[in-house]
Protein backbone atom coordinates (compact mmCIF):
# COMPACT_ATOMS: atom_id res chain seq x y z
CA UNK A 1 0.00 0.00 0.00
CA UNK A 2 1.80 3.39 -1.32
CA UNK A 3 1.60 6.21 1.20
CA UNK A 4 -0.67 8.44 -0.17
CA UNK A 5 -3.05 5.89 -0.16
CA UNK A 6 -2.30 5.74 3.85
CA UNK A 7 -2.67 8.98 4.09
CA UNK A 8 -5.82 8.96 2.01
CA UNK A 9 -6.91 6.20 4.59
CA UNK A 10 -6.57 8.02 7.51
CA UNK A 11 -8.23 11.18 5.95
CA UNK A 12 -11.52 9.53 5.19
CA UNK A 13 -11.68 7.78 8.79
CA UNK A 14 -11.05 10.60 10.45
CA UNK A 15 -13.97 13.04 8.34
CA UNK A 16 -16.21 9.51 9.26
CA UNK A 17 -15.55 9.75 13.10
CA UNK A 18 -16.21 13.50 13.03
CA UNK A 19 -19.80 12.43 11.50
CA UNK A 20 -20.11 9.39 14.32
CA UNK A 21 -19.48 11.80 16.98
CA UNK A 22 -22.34 14.46 15.87
CA UNK A 23 -24.42 11.60 15.60
CA UNK A 24 -23.97 10.11 19.41
CA UNK A 25 -23.74 13.92 20.84
CA UNK A 26 -26.73 13.76 22.70
CA UNK A 27 -25.92 10.35 24.02
CA UNK A 28 -22.15 11.76 25.01
CA UNK A 29 -23.94 15.21 26.27
CA UNK A 30 -26.38 13.06 28.53
CA UNK A 31 -23.72 10.97 29.98
CA UNK A 32 -21.66 13.81 31.40
CA UNK A 33 -25.11 14.78 33.15
CA UNK A 34 -25.82 11.57 33.87
CA UNK A 35 -21.99 10.53 35.74
CA UNK A 36 -22.50 13.72 37.61
CA UNK A 37 -26.05 13.21 38.75
CA UNK A 38 -24.36 9.70 40.50
CA UNK A 39 -21.06 11.39 41.98
CA UNK A 40 -24.12 13.66 43.78
CA UNK A 41 -26.23 10.77 44.47
CA UNK A 42 -23.31 8.63 46.13
CA UNK A 43 -22.19 11.41 47.84
CA UNK A 44 -25.39 12.12 49.54
CA UNK A 45 -25.87 8.02 49.99
CA UNK A 46 -22.62 8.36 51.77
CA UNK A 47 -23.81 11.17 53.92
CA UNK A 48 -26.98 9.96 54.63
CA UNK A 49 -27.72 8.54 58.27
CA UNK A 50 -30.37 6.24 57.05
CA UNK A 51 -30.24 4.69 54.30
CA UNK A 52 -32.35 1.36 53.23
CA UNK A 53 -32.17 -1.24 50.45
CA UNK A 54 -34.73 -2.15 48.72
CA UNK A 55 -36.61 -3.54 45.20
CA UNK A 56 -34.19 -3.58 42.73
CA UNK A 57 -32.03 0.04 43.81
CA UNK A 58 -28.97 -0.32 45.29
CA UNK A 59 -29.57 2.54 48.40
CA UNK A 60 -33.31 4.20 48.28
CA UNK A 61 -33.07 7.06 51.15
CA UNK A 62 -36.63 7.62 52.71
CA UNK A 63 -37.65 10.87 50.95
CA UNK A 64 -37.20 9.07 47.47
CA UNK A 65 -35.21 11.81 45.85
CA UNK A 66 -32.26 9.78 44.55
CA UNK A 67 -34.55 7.55 42.98
CA UNK A 68 -36.85 10.33 41.91
CA UNK A 69 -33.37 12.15 40.01
CA UNK A 70 -32.07 8.80 38.57
CA UNK A 71 -35.18 8.01 36.67
CA UNK A 72 -34.88 11.39 35.49
CA UNK A 73 -32.37 11.37 33.97
CA UNK A 74 -33.34 7.98 32.26
CA UNK A 75 -36.36 9.23 30.85
CA UNK A 76 -34.13 12.18 29.33
CA UNK A 77 -32.27 9.69 27.31
CA UNK A 78 -35.34 7.74 25.83
CA UNK A 79 -36.83 11.17 25.28
CA UNK A 80 -33.79 12.80 23.20
CA UNK A 81 -31.73 9.67 21.90
CA UNK A 82 -33.61 8.54 19.24
CA UNK A 83 -32.14 4.98 18.81
CA UNK A 84 -33.93 4.44 15.34
CA UNK A 85 -32.39 7.03 13.50
CA UNK A 86 -28.99 6.98 14.94
CA UNK A 87 -28.83 3.32 14.28
CA UNK A 88 -29.50 4.05 10.57
CA UNK A 89 -26.89 6.49 10.13
CA UNK A 90 -24.05 4.96 12.35
CA UNK A 91 -24.86 1.78 10.16
CA UNK A 92 -24.36 3.95 6.81
CA UNK A 93 -21.22 5.86 7.39
CA UNK A 94 -20.15 2.01 8.87
CA UNK A 95 -21.06 0.34 5.40
CA UNK A 96 -18.94 3.44 3.75
CA UNK A 97 -16.13 2.49 6.05
CA UNK A 98 -16.14 -1.00 5.20
CA UNK A 99 -16.91 -0.45 1.16
CA UNK A 100 -13.58 1.38 1.05
CA UNK A 101 -11.46 -0.72 2.77
CA UNK A 102 -13.10 -3.48 0.84
CA UNK A 103 -12.08 -1.04 -2.48
CA UNK A 104 -8.93 -0.36 -1.48
CA UNK A 105 -7.78 -3.54 -0.35
CA UNK A 106 -7.24 -2.40 3.61
CA UNK A 107 -6.22 -5.09 6.04
CA UNK A 108 -8.49 -5.34 9.47
CA UNK A 109 -7.41 -2.36 11.87
CA UNK A 110 -8.35 -0.91 14.79
CA UNK A 111 -11.75 0.49 13.18
CA UNK A 112 -13.26 -3.08 13.14
CA UNK A 113 -12.51 -3.06 17.29
CA UNK A 114 -14.25 0.14 17.16
CA UNK A 115 -17.41 -0.86 15.27
CA UNK A 116 -17.89 -3.81 17.60
CA UNK A 117 -17.83 -1.66 20.78
CA UNK A 118 -20.13 0.18 19.13
CA UNK A 119 -22.56 -2.54 17.92
CA UNK A 120 -22.52 -3.61 21.78
CA UNK A 121 -23.80 -0.53 23.18
CA UNK A 122 -26.65 -0.41 20.94
CA UNK A 123 -27.91 -3.63 21.82
CA UNK A 124 -27.25 -2.74 25.49
CA UNK A 125 -29.35 -0.05 24.78
CA UNK A 126 -32.21 -1.71 22.99
CA UNK A 127 -32.23 -4.14 26.29
CA UNK A 128 -33.12 -1.47 27.95
CA UNK A 129 -35.88 0.06 26.17
CA UNK A 130 -37.30 -3.47 26.44
CA UNK A 131 -37.03 -3.44 30.22
CA UNK A 132 -37.80 0.05 31.32
CA UNK A 133 -38.62 -0.90 34.89
CA UNK A 134 -35.65 -2.34 35.32
CA UNK A 135 -32.85 -0.35 37.71
CA UNK A 136 -30.09 -3.05 36.78
CA UNK A 137 -30.71 -2.51 33.18
CA UNK A 138 -30.93 1.22 33.10
CA UNK A 139 -27.54 1.30 35.55
CA UNK A 140 -25.85 -1.20 32.93
CA UNK A 141 -26.71 1.17 30.50
CA UNK A 142 -25.02 4.02 32.30
CA UNK A 143 -21.92 2.15 32.67
CA UNK A 144 -21.58 1.13 29.09
CA UNK A 145 -22.26 4.34 27.51
CA UNK A 146 -19.43 5.70 29.73
CA UNK A 147 -17.13 3.28 28.80
CA UNK A 148 -18.11 3.36 25.01
CA UNK A 149 -17.19 6.93 25.19
CA UNK A 150 -13.55 6.30 26.34
CA UNK A 151 -13.64 4.09 23.52
CA UNK A 152 -14.48 6.26 21.06
CA UNK A 153 -12.24 9.20 22.06
CA UNK A 154 -9.34 6.74 22.20
CA UNK A 155 -10.18 5.44 18.72
CA UNK A 156 -10.53 9.02 17.14
CA UNK A 157 -7.25 10.01 18.78
CA UNK A 158 -5.62 6.96 17.31
CA UNK A 159 -6.80 8.14 13.47
CA UNK A 160 -5.75 11.65 14.47
CA UNK A 161 -2.10 10.72 15.47
CA UNK A 162 -2.11 8.16 12.16
CA UNK A 163 -2.87 11.43 10.10
CA UNK A 164 -1.05 13.93 11.67
CA UNK A 165 2.02 11.08 11.17
CA UNK A 166 1.72 11.26 7.56
CA UNK A 167 1.43 14.85 7.02
CA UNK A 168 3.86 17.24 5.57
CA UNK A 169 3.90 19.83 8.60
CA UNK A 170 7.41 21.43 7.81
CA UNK A 171 8.38 23.32 4.71
CA UNK A 172 11.74 24.41 5.69
CA UNK A 173 13.37 23.08 8.16
CA UNK A 174 17.34 22.28 9.58
CA UNK A 175 18.88 19.45 7.54
CA UNK A 176 21.32 18.88 10.22
CA UNK A 177 18.22 18.30 12.86
CA UNK A 178 16.46 15.49 10.40
CA UNK A 179 17.43 11.93 8.85
CA UNK A 180 15.88 10.67 5.68
CA UNK A 181 15.47 7.09 5.20
CA UNK A 182 14.62 5.35 2.13
CA UNK A 183 13.62 1.72 1.49
CA UNK A 184 13.68 1.20 -2.26
CA UNK A 185 12.27 -1.63 -5.07
CA UNK A 186 9.48 -2.76 -2.01
CA UNK A 187 5.94 -2.18 -1.57
CA UNK A 188 4.72 -1.62 1.78
CA UNK A 189 0.98 -2.27 3.26
CA UNK A 190 -0.20 -0.45 6.20
CA UNK A 191 0.99 -2.81 8.99
CA UNK A 192 4.52 -3.14 7.65
CA UNK A 193 4.71 0.47 6.66
CA UNK A 194 3.49 1.52 10.77
CA UNK A 195 6.33 -1.00 11.62
CA UNK A 196 8.68 0.60 9.84
CA UNK A 197 8.19 3.79 11.36
CA UNK A 198 7.32 2.12 14.77
CA UNK A 199 10.85 0.71 14.75
CA UNK A 200 12.82 4.32 14.14
CA UNK A 201 10.66 6.31 16.98
CA UNK A 202 11.45 3.46 19.11
CA UNK A 203 15.15 3.28 18.98
CA UNK A 204 14.65 7.22 18.90
CA UNK A 205 13.21 7.24 22.33
CA UNK A 206 15.83 4.35 23.95
CA UNK A 207 18.94 6.36 22.57
CA UNK A 208 17.05 9.36 24.16
CA UNK A 209 16.87 8.37 27.34
CA UNK A 210 20.88 6.75 27.14
CA UNK A 211 21.93 9.95 26.10
CA UNK A 212 19.61 12.65 27.91
CA UNK A 213 19.33 10.54 31.26
CA UNK A 214 18.46 13.10 33.45
CA UNK A 215 15.22 14.55 31.53
CA UNK A 216 13.13 11.27 30.52
CA UNK A 217 13.51 11.86 27.15
CA UNK A 218 10.42 15.03 27.10
CA UNK A 219 13.06 17.86 26.80
CA UNK A 220 14.59 17.16 23.70
CA UNK A 221 12.44 17.71 20.50
CA UNK A 222 9.98 14.76 19.67
CA UNK A 223 10.11 12.64 16.42
CA UNK A 224 8.40 14.39 13.85
CA UNK A 225 7.45 13.42 10.13
CA UNK A 226 8.82 16.32 7.92
CA UNK A 227 7.86 14.20 4.49
CA UNK A 228 6.58 10.71 3.33
CA UNK A 229 6.16 10.10 -0.25
CA UNK A 230 4.67 7.25 -2.04
CA UNK A 231 5.60 3.70 -3.04
CA UNK A 232 8.39 2.43 -1.52
CA UNK A 233 8.86 3.89 2.17
CA UNK A 234 10.92 7.79 1.97
CA UNK A 235 11.60 9.45 4.93
CA UNK A 236 12.07 12.32 6.81
CA UNK A 237 12.20 12.90 10.13
CA UNK A 238 13.06 15.96 11.89
CA UNK A 239 14.13 15.53 15.90
CA UNK A 240 17.31 16.13 18.56
CA UNK A 241 20.51 16.48 16.43
CA UNK A 242 22.51 14.30 18.07
CA UNK A 243 19.83 11.48 18.66
CA UNK A 244 19.77 11.29 14.89
CA UNK A 245 23.13 10.79 14.03
CA UNK A 246 22.92 8.48 16.48
CA UNK A 247 20.75 6.60 14.53
CA UNK A 248 21.83 7.39 11.23
CA UNK A 249 25.62 5.70 12.54
CA UNK A 250 23.71 2.65 14.07
CA UNK A 251 21.53 1.86 11.16
CA UNK A 252 24.22 1.97 8.55
CA UNK A 253 26.22 -0.09 10.56
CA UNK A 254 23.65 -2.55 10.93
CA UNK A 255 22.49 -2.51 7.48
CA UNK A 256 26.00 -3.52 6.68
CA UNK A 257 26.67 -5.86 9.24
CA UNK A 258 23.43 -7.44 7.50
CA UNK A 259 23.95 -7.24 4.14
CA UNK A 260 27.40 -9.02 4.65
CA UNK A 261 26.13 -12.03 6.28
CA UNK A 262 23.85 -12.92 3.64
CA UNK A 263 25.97 -15.40 1.35
CA UNK A 264 25.77 -16.07 -2.06
CA UNK A 265 23.92 -19.20 -1.96
CA UNK A 266 20.85 -17.11 -0.43
CA UNK A 267 21.13 -17.56 3.17
CA UNK A 268 22.37 -16.09 6.38
CA UNK A 269 26.49 -17.30 7.30
CA UNK A 270 25.56 -17.48 10.70
CA UNK A 271 22.09 -19.62 11.24
CA UNK A 272 21.32 -18.59 14.54
CA UNK A 273 22.32 -15.53 17.19
CA UNK A 274 22.14 -13.06 14.64
CA UNK A 275 20.29 -10.79 16.95
CA UNK A 276 22.94 -10.94 19.13
CA UNK A 277 25.96 -11.06 16.56
CA UNK A 278 24.74 -7.12 14.87
CA UNK A 279 24.27 -5.80 18.66
CA UNK A 280 27.79 -7.22 19.91
CA UNK A 281 29.29 -5.80 16.37
CA UNK A 282 27.59 -2.22 16.77
CA UNK A 283 29.54 -1.36 19.92
CA UNK A 284 26.55 0.90 21.01
CA UNK A 285 28.50 1.43 24.31
CA UNK A 286 31.53 3.00 22.74
CA UNK A 287 30.35 4.56 20.09
CA UNK A 288 28.08 7.15 22.07
CA UNK A 289 31.11 7.36 24.53
CA UNK A 290 33.07 8.83 21.28
CA UNK A 291 30.29 11.01 20.62
CA UNK A 292 30.71 12.48 24.32
CA UNK A 293 28.09 10.52 26.20
CA UNK A 294 28.87 8.75 29.53
CA UNK A 295 27.59 5.62 29.17
CA UNK A 296 27.81 2.74 32.28
CA UNK A 297 27.94 -0.40 30.33
CA UNK A 298 26.78 -2.24 33.23
CA UNK A 299 23.59 -0.65 33.99
CA UNK A 300 20.84 -3.43 33.31
CA UNK A 301 18.43 -0.70 31.74
CA UNK A 302 21.11 0.67 29.14
CA UNK A 303 21.80 -2.91 28.20
CA UNK A 304 17.73 -3.41 27.35
CA UNK A 305 17.91 -0.48 25.63
CA UNK A 306 20.54 -1.77 23.84
CA UNK A 307 18.57 -4.70 23.00
CA UNK A 308 15.62 -2.93 21.68
CA UNK A 309 17.50 -0.81 19.40
CA UNK A 310 19.11 -3.71 17.79
CA UNK A 311 15.62 -5.23 17.66
CA UNK A 312 14.17 -2.54 15.50
CA UNK A 313 17.55 -1.48 13.73
CA UNK A 314 16.96 -5.11 12.38
CA UNK A 315 13.35 -4.79 11.50
CA UNK A 316 13.96 -1.78 9.97
CA UNK A 317 17.08 -3.34 7.33
CA UNK A 318 14.95 -6.52 7.12
CA UNK A 319 12.34 -4.71 5.09
CA UNK A 320 14.42 -4.12 1.95
CA UNK A 321 17.83 -5.20 0.06
CA UNK A 322 17.86 -1.67 -1.28
CA UNK A 323 18.16 1.05 1.29
CA UNK A 324 19.41 4.90 1.59
CA UNK A 325 20.54 6.72 5.27
CA UNK A 326 20.84 9.86 4.57
CA UNK A 327 23.96 9.82 1.44
CA UNK A 328 24.88 5.92 2.11
CA UNK A 329 22.94 3.33 -0.17
CA UNK A 330 23.44 0.26 0.60
CA UNK A 331 22.19 -2.86 -1.74
CA UNK A 332 22.09 -6.38 -2.31
CA UNK A 333 23.23 -7.75 -5.73
CA UNK A 334 20.48 -8.18 -7.80
CA UNK A 335 19.79 -11.75 -7.53
CA UNK A 336 19.99 -11.76 -3.94
CA UNK A 337 17.43 -9.53 -2.92
CA UNK A 338 14.57 -11.58 -3.66
CA UNK A 339 16.30 -14.33 -1.47
CA UNK A 340 17.20 -11.85 0.93
CA UNK A 341 13.64 -10.74 1.28
CA UNK A 342 12.43 -14.11 1.76
CA UNK A 343 15.11 -15.22 4.28
CA UNK A 344 15.03 -12.33 6.12
CA UNK A 345 11.26 -13.05 7.24
CA UNK A 346 12.23 -16.66 8.50
CA UNK A 347 15.49 -15.68 10.41
CA UNK A 348 15.89 -11.86 11.17
CA UNK A 349 12.20 -11.32 12.65
CA UNK A 350 12.30 -14.85 14.81
CA UNK A 351 15.96 -14.96 15.74
CA UNK A 352 15.61 -13.19 18.70
CA UNK A 353 13.70 -10.53 17.16
CA UNK A 354 10.24 -10.83 19.30
CA UNK A 355 9.24 -7.92 20.46
CA UNK A 356 5.82 -7.76 19.81
CA UNK A 357 5.77 -10.89 21.41
CA UNK A 358 7.34 -9.04 25.05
Amino acid sequence: MLSYEIYNYYSFVDEKLKEIEQIFKILFDWREKYSNECERILNKVLTCKSVLSGGETHYIIPNGGIVKSFDEKMEELQKNFNAITVTIKYGAIKKEIETYKFENNIRVDYIEEFFGYTDYMLEVYQEWIQNLKSKSHAIRLGEEIAKYENIFLTCKRTYKNFLELYTDNRVEIEKEKTIEIQLLDVQFDLNEFNSVLESINEVYYELGNIMYPNIGGISYDKLEIVKIESGSIWSILFGNENILSAIAKFLNKTIDLVFNKFTIEGNFAKQQGINNAIKDSLNMATTLKEMGYEVDEAEENIQKAFVCSTQNLLNIASKSAKIKVNDEIHELKSDLKIKYLEENKRLLLTDGNNKNKE
